[in-house]
């Protein structure tokens, strides 16, 4: 009988050995940041971790991991654009599963025992996978998930690969800027150390050729004390080397260091019906969630125009910028369109993923004070229901004219802390959308129109 968790995790693969990508989703959501990875995040993520020559991990298997064998292992959250988180539930799995010797099951493909630098830096290869691209090729950052807007400087980080994300302006002007000082920080101390090291100087040595003293150097270079924008010029100087790259880190910590990117957040709003935009079915609603922050808040605002300037003016073979104005293609595509969607569930259908839904009309709070709503999707041009917070027994109710109508039932308590959804109605009359609740153990349902 196992003793420790990750014994039982190591008996459980080897049981589901047939799951081949269920170690790869798991070592994944290991090295998850934050609160967790979407899906759209987690089915590239966990490729870094799948072994070679196994087929590549798709979306259906992804949920149907989710749902099944990984379930036991997971918590889910609601990011604030609607889509669920997912982490591990305990931080002894991370552990476990970041090692590079954690074992695979007898039954599975052996991978390669990469050192952790190198299972980093192929997770970051594989998180800027998920970033939309152009037809050129160039990543649309604007596009991209809010976890990789928040996360990727923590990933480049880890793999020792942030120069390549302070090489893109794109990034830089989109990244959210409250996670991007952190990892900016360290990165800053690094890359001091770095120019210092090519000086062949020692503090002593440095410290007679600058203002700062040895013990001030010291600090400075090993990140226990913000350092001076002149200090990191003076530096760069004494190297014979462009300051612009130092620069634009030195802005970015220089946000946190002062307080302007703390300082400019807004406080939290607390709605009173919350509704994530576009959850995916066995999302764990909350009742109140954080309002949403600006896209740039005022004083990281200023650190990332001063980033892009610096960035602008070392970067002397870049030319000039080009604007893109191709719109990235669907990925992944609708699964239908119009009356194809009739009786399909709207997240395996991938017509309620974020940005290709919202609701139509208000949302509404039952008697019972469970939350429901009419949501539509303009690219497949279909409807359905959505409904939480609810009881066993509940059951919602989507009606069209002239179409069979779509229910879902609430039929076991895992259900009720979850968002379910009706089958959609494909290319509805959409003002003649009718949703209704009946409560358990009732008859008489409650209506809303949309």
């Amino acid at each position: 009988m196992p003793r420790r968790l990750p014994d039982l995790l190591e008996l459980d693969l080897q049981r589901h050995a047939d799951r081949i990508h269920l170690r790869p989703v798991l070592t994944a959501l290991a090295f998850a940041q934050g609160r967790g990875m979407p899906e759209s995040v987690l089915v590239h993520a966990a490729a870094a971790f799948t072994a070679e020559g196994d087929p590549p991990l798709s979306l259906r298997d992804l949920y149907a991991l989710l749902d099944g064998e990984a379930r036991f292992y997971l918590r889910r959250d609601i990011d604030t654009d609607g889509t669920t988180l997912y982490r591990l539930f305990h931080e002894g799995l991370a552990d476990w599963l970041r090692q590079p010797t954690s074992p695979p099951s007898a039954e599975a493909p052996t991978m390669t025992a990469n050192p952790l630098p190198g299972r980093a830096e192929r997770l970051f290869e594989r998180l800027l996978d998920g970033v939309p691209r152009d037809p050129a090729g160039g990543m649309l950052w604007q596009h991209a998930a809010g976890y990789l807007l928040r996360h990727t400087a923590q990933h480049a980080v880890d793999a020792g690969r942030i120069d390549k994300l302070l090489d893109d302006a794109g990034y830089l002007q989109h990244a959210d800027p409250h996670t991007l000082a952190g990892p900016q920080c360290a990165a800053l101390a690094e890359g001091l150390r770095a120019v210092r090291a090519r000086t062949g100087l020692s503090l002593v040595a440095l410290a007679e050729r600058t203002a700062y003293s040895k013990s001030s150097w010291e600090r400075y270079l090993n990140g226990k004390k913000p350092v001076p924008r002149q200090a990191v010029e003076a530096l760069c100087a004494t190297a014979g080397e462009p300051s612009g790259r130092l620069l634009a880190l030195w802005e970015l910590a220089d946000a946190e260091w002062s307080g302007r990117a703390r300082l400019s957040r807004p406080a939290p709003q607390r709605p009173s019906v919350v509704v994530p935009t576009d959850a995916e079915e066995g999302a764990v609603p909350r009742r109140a969630r954080r309002g949403r922050w600006p896209a740039v808040v005022a004083g990281a605002a200023a650190a990332l125009a001063a980033v892009t300037a610096l960035l602008a003016v070392t970067d002397s073979d870049a030319g000039e910028p080009t604007g893109l104005t191709a719109s990235p293609a669907l990925d992944p595509p609708p699964a239908c369109h119009g009356t194809t969607c009739d009786g399909m569930d709207p997240g395996r259908s991938f017509c309620g993923l974020p940005g290709r839904a919202d609701a139509l009309g208000p949302v509404h709070r039952t008697r019972t004070g469970t939350g429901v709503e009419i949501r539509y999707s303009s690219v497949c041009a279909a409807a359905w229901g959505r409904i939480w917070h609810a009881k066993v027994g509940d059951a919602l109710e989507l009606s069209a004219v002239g179409v069979r109508p779509r229910r879902v039932v609430i039929d076991s308590p895992a259900d009720t802390g979850v968002y379910r959804f009706t089958a959609m109605i494909g290319a509805p009359d959409r003002a003649g959308l009718r949703l209704c609740f009946t409560a358990a153990a009732e008859t008489d349902p409650e209506c809303f129109h949309a």
